[in-house]
C-alpha cells in the first residue's frame, strides 16, 4: 500500500527511487553511522506484484506509472480514510 501510495503521488517512480526512499543507516561499530540504500530485489519484487494485480504499469518515459484500476482502487481508499475521520 505504501508503494502504491508513492505512485500515486508522483508517477515515474522505479526502483532506483524506491531504494533511496526506503533505506537508513547502518551501524558501522566505532564509526559514525551513515545511510544506505535499501535492498533493489524487495523494491522491485513489490513492484512486480503490483503490475501482477493491474495496479500500476511501466511508464515508457521509465519507472512505474499508476493503471486506470490503480487510479480507482487509490481513490477509492482515500474516500473511505476521509469518511472515517468524519
Amino acid at each position: 500500500a505504501a508503494i502504491a501510495r508513492r505512485i500515486y503521488l508522483k508517477n515515474g517512480i522505479g526502483t532506483g527511487a524506491f531504494k533511496k526512499i526506503y533505506g537508513g543507516s547502518v551501524n558501522r561499530g566505532n564509526l559514525p553511522s551513515r545511510f544506505v540504500k535499501a535492498s533493489g530485489a524487495i523494491c522491485r519484487t513489490a513492484l512486480k506484484e503490483l503490475e501482477k494485480l493491474g495496479l500500476i504499469e511501466q511508464d515508457p518515459n521509465g519507472g512505474r506509472r499508476l493503471t486506470e484500476k490503480g487510479q480507482g482502487e487509490m481513490d477509492t481508499q482515500a474516500a473511505t480514510i476521509l469518511s472515517k475521520d468524519d
